[in-house]
């Protein structure tokens, strides 16, 4: 019996070497370190408990035991390392990871050391003996947490997530619980009594190292990793571009990608205090048939939303995800599509068969040289025309280019004198309490109102016109309404720009209101027309603070 014990050990010392080497030349997976370490770490602690086994006593017994625990930090440590590595859900145990690693068991070790030759009488630290039964304790209740975060790791891989068959999770498990309670097994041996600690200690050890040689023998370890499936299908949700919150069965969040914190300027270590109506505007009961208008960081823009439930295996809700789709630049250029059409289908094919009508006369000889002057002023003004239009199709491409927006601080009574200096008939109004400051586009608030002045002087039907921009702030931003004394905007126009579709029958006159609808979408605005007490049309324009952030309600935008 006394020969028997070495001989166990060298067997499963032996046996660990093997399964290491065998570990070694597996191809390179980053998790074979830890878990050789691992592997020669039990293998060399069972030889020494089988020695132990026959000839420790008194003190050396308590030495061997004290190694005992010493290679359960280890140990543990190797384990979280190789799990960590082994699943891709730990931190990836880089260099200083790994000295950290091995700083904490070193440390652990050194103080459960010194506890125990507090215990024995051979040293006496005093006072500070109870802090270092208190620093032991922490220790090891933190090594063991990390030993059991890899039993439970392997576990969810295995069940919850399904990334690992069972014939691998299964004795994976195992082996992490074997290496998590070697403490308790040397517990249970002192109690049971004297060598009982070291025969219960090398059965374990050598049922760890056994566990590994079969796994990686049969079942091929390293060359069966687990899927990325879990992971993959947070990594996907976390880099996707569209916003993406997910909400429980009341409607309550309880997580949100990086997207969707941005978008809405929540804080993530916030989002789940809130309501999905307080974050987005959008409730259950909103339809999302078309498309809904939010408030953004960026201001209000334009979402598809979908909204997919989250059953459980019984069909049972357990919540619901809403993925939003910014679908605002898409639609301003089908918007932008469509009104080029029109324009070549109407406007320009008319002008020019009217020039050309025009021309064709005078080319013939058969337009009286008085009337050839009315003639030629007809064509130079359809010519005008023209280019004017081929130069508010310009301004259209520059306002739809990809280039993000120059947003800084700026006054809108500024830029709204700037519009109406070159124009006698302008004059400027504020109801603001000194300076309408925000932060925007300047470049793109001068082409709005740029357009809607001469938008007005070009339409009126008075011998002197008048137009009035009215310049207020608001709690999330400001307001531009130019008023004027014309004819005013057709109810059908008004319509169509609200709408942001054009159809044979419904259709705008021109390109400057679509290129100011176009503008103020960029800067996250909306467009509104008010009826007036008499002639006249009036368009107020809501701009964004874009350098405050703010939730609003979802408003209605029909496709």
């Amino acid at each position: 019996m006394t020969i028997a014990w070495p001989l166990a050990g060298l067997l499963v010392a032996a046996g660990s070497v093997a399964v290491a080497r065998d570990l070694d030349g597996s191809e390179g997976h980053q998790a074979r370190r830890p878990a050789i370490l691992l592997v020669v770490l039990l293998g060399t602690v069972a030889a020494g408990a089988s020695i132990a086994q026959t000839t420790a006593t008194g003190v050396g017994d308590g030495t061997a035991r004290m190694a005992l625990l010493g290679a359960f930090v280890f140990a543990s440590l190797c384990w979280f390392a190789f799990v960590a590595e082994y699943t891709g859900r730990g931190p990836r145990i880089s260099r200083t990871r790994a000295a950290v690693l091995v700083l904490l068991g070193c440390t652990t070790v050194a103080s459960t050391t010194i506890t125990w030759l507090q215990e024995i009488g051979r040293i006496d630290v005093g006072t500070v003996g109870t802090a270092s039964y208190l620093t032991t304790f922490l220790l090891q209740i933190a090594v063991f947490s990390l030993g059991l975060l890899g039993v439970v790791s392997i576990a969810h891989a295995t069940v919850t997530y399904d990334d690992l068959p069972a014939r691998h999770g299964g004795p994976l498990a195992a082996v992490g619980l074997l290496v998590t309670t070697l403490p308790f097994s040397v517990q249970i041996g002192q109690q049971l009594g004297e060598g009982t600690t070291f025969s219960i200690a090398f059965v374990q050890l050598g049922g760890i190292v056994a566990l590994c040689g079969v796994l990686q023998r049969s079942g091929g370890l390293f060359e069966q990793a687990p899927t990325a499936g879990h992971l993959a299908r947070e990594t996907v949700l976390e880099t996707l571009s569209d916003p993406v919150i997910v909400t429980d069965r009341n409607h309550r969040i309880l997580d949100a990608n990086a997207a969707a914190t941005a978008t809405f300027d929540v804080d993530r270590s916030d989002v789940r205090d809130q309501r999905l109506s307080e974050v987005a505007g959008v409730t259950e009961d909103t339809e999302l048939e078309g498309t809904v208008s939010i408030r953004t960081t960026a201001g209000r823009r334009e979402f598809a939303v979908s909204r997919n439930a989250i059953d459980d295996a019984n069909d049972a809700p357990l919540g619901v995800t809403y993925r939003f789709h910014d679908v605002t630049d898409r639609q301003t250029r089908e918007q932008r599509l469509s009104v080029l059409n029109r324009l070549m289908r109407h406007n320009l094919r008319n002008d020019l068969d009217a020039i050309r009508g025009f021309a064709e006369p005078i080319r013939d000889g058969a337009v009286d040289p008085d009337d050839a002057s009315d003639q030629f002023e007809r064509i130079e003004h359809l010519a005008t025309d023209l280019v004017e239009l081929s130069s508010a199709v310009e301004r259209s491409g520059r306002v739809l280019s990809d280039a993000p927006l120059t947003v800084e601080r700026c006054d809108l009574c500024t830029l709204a004198e700037s519009a109406a200096r070159p124009h006698d008939e302008t004059t400027v109004a504020t109801a603001a309490d000194g300076p309408a400051a925000l932060h925007t586009d300047p470049e793109l608030v001068r082409l709005v109102l740029d357009e809607l002045v001469d938008n007005a002087l070009e339409h009126s039907h008075r011998d002197e016109p008048s137009v009035r921009i009215a310049v207020d702030t608001t709690g999330t931003g400001g307001t531009l309404a130019v008023r004027d004394d014309g004819p005013g905007i057709p109810e059908h126009e008004q319509r169509v720009l609200l709408d942001g579709a054009e159809t044979p029958v419904a259709h705008g006159s021109g390109i400057g209101l679509w290129l100011v609808r176009w503008a103020v979408t960029k800067l996250g605005g909306r467009l509104e027309f008010t009826a007036t007490d008499s002639d006249g049309a009036e368009v107020i324009v809501h701009l964004p603070d874009l350098g405050e952030s703010s939730g609003g309600e979802p408003v209605r935008a029909d496709p």
